[in-house]
């Protein structure tokens, strides 16, 4: 086993892991209960999670289409142009654990998927001119924190999302295992993340401490540390999902 360190300079609008960093600034508003509205604390969670804009773009950001950024082996030497897959969600499955005024979920979504690489076997080719294509799975796990606001009889009202952490995933094989990455900023700042699932982007407070501020045309270094149980070089390729 060996392990790698990869250093590559990108631009800011570039997200890290295809993983969504966010803003959530809206306020709660009073309404009348409709007909269909949660009866219990648990259903009411669901729906919180079901109708969560943050939560529910993964898919759409992960799913690139075909529109190219990520990279597996194959048994030959191949010089790729770019990179992607397309995605399908297969299974999705929500677990929360209660606790009085706060709430734990951890929620798990299996992708059924397609590995498409725009190669060359030439070196010196200019252009792709061959596609390779290779399927897999991989699972992906949120961690989200409940927090109770309220105690009325709606269920609805008395809970929101407090915290969503960062989304980690990984496909069936443990041949590559990503340890850590590292973003040095411009200012000197460095935002380290060993964890992803422990990573928690706060909502309505302090959720700009998490979260590097960059101006348009700044650029920063992402640093990858990894294991790999591959004698070859690895290569690491970050994407910004789906426009």
């Amino acid at each position: 086993m060996k392990t790698k360190i990869l250093l590559r300079t990108i631009p800011f609008f570039l997200i890290l892991f295809g993983i969504n960093l966010f803003i959530s600034c809206s306020e709660d508003t009073i309404v009348d209960p409709a007909d269909n509205e949660p009866t219990t604390d648990q259903d009411a969670l669901e729906q919180l999670v079901n109708e969560d804009s943050v939560i529910s773009s993964f898919l759409p950001n992960f799913d690139e289409g075909g529109a190219m950024d990520i990279l597996g082996k194959v048994d030959v030497t191949i010089y790729p142009f770019r990179v992607g897959h397309k995605m399908e969600l297969e299974r999705k499955n929500l677990s929360i654990d209660i606790r009085d005024s706060i709430a734990y979920g951890t929620l798990t979504r299996t992708f059924n998927g397609t590995l498409f690489i725009a190669a060359s076997y030439d070196p010196n080719a200019l252009l792709p001119d061959t596609i390779i294509t290779k399927p897999f799975t991989t699972t992906v796990i949120k961690n989200i924190i409940f927090k109770k606001i309220a105690d009325t009889p709606y269920p609805m009202r008395n809970w929101i999302i407090a915290a969503v952490s960062l989304s980690e995933g990984k496909t069936q094989s443990d041949n590559i295992d990503l340890k850590k990455l590292t973003v040095f900023l411009d200012n000197g700042d460095t935002l380290t993340i060993e964890s992803p699932t422990r990573y928690f982007i706060n909502r309505r407070i302090d959720w700009w401490k998490k979260i590097p501020i960059l101006n348009p045309g700044d650029s920063v270094l992402v640093r990858v540390d990894l294991t790999s149980m591959y004698e070859e070089d690895d290569l690491v390729t970050v994407t910004f999902g789906a426009d």
